[in-house]
């Protein structure tokens, strides 16, 4: 399976193709790492853990409206689920001293909502330089959203 991913990847990327795979043009993300690119469907490709990311709005939102979202989303053909503590943890960068999270990651907000916990609470995670961590609270309480797939 991680074949065909990888020789379709390279395929994609020789025919000048996003990782979308459907027609859209990859661009390099702010920084210089390397790591991460944007298609032009805002769909990041994170080329560390293989997986591809869709940022929600740029505002606080309960964690029900967030996950709704995230199921609703149909960017570059849907597929999205709500990411796990651990898959946002990779995200962060301690040595971007300043906000750890990439700019391909364009949201001001410091938290986003992860996998839930049970009915009545989810977890999250904070990007920080000196402490990230996840935790959780309960649903009401506002942070961004990511969708993963």
């Amino acid at each position: 399976m991680k074949i065909i991913f990888y020789s379709s990847l390279i395929l994609l990327v020789l025919f000048g193709f996003g990782v979308a795979g459907n027609g859209s043009k990859a661009v390099a993300s702010e920084t210089d790492s390397g790591r991460f690119t944007v298609s032009d469907l805002g769909v990041i490709y994170d080329s560390e853990t293989g997986l591809q990311w869709v940022v929600g709005p740029d505002k606080e939102m309960p964690y029900e409206p967030a996950r709704q979202w995230v199921t609703a989303c149909n960017t570059a053909g849907g597929g999205w689920r709500m990411p796990t503590r651990k898959e946002l943890r990779t995200l962060n960068q301690k040595e971007l001293k300043n906000r750890p999270l990439d700019p391909a990651f364009k949201i001001t907000g410091w938290a986003v909502w992860a996998e839930p916990r049970d009915d009545s609470s989810a977890f999250y995670f904070i990007f920080s330089a000196t402490f990230p961590f996840g935790h959780h609270c309960a649903h009401d309480v506002g942070k961004r959203v990511f969708g993963v797939r």
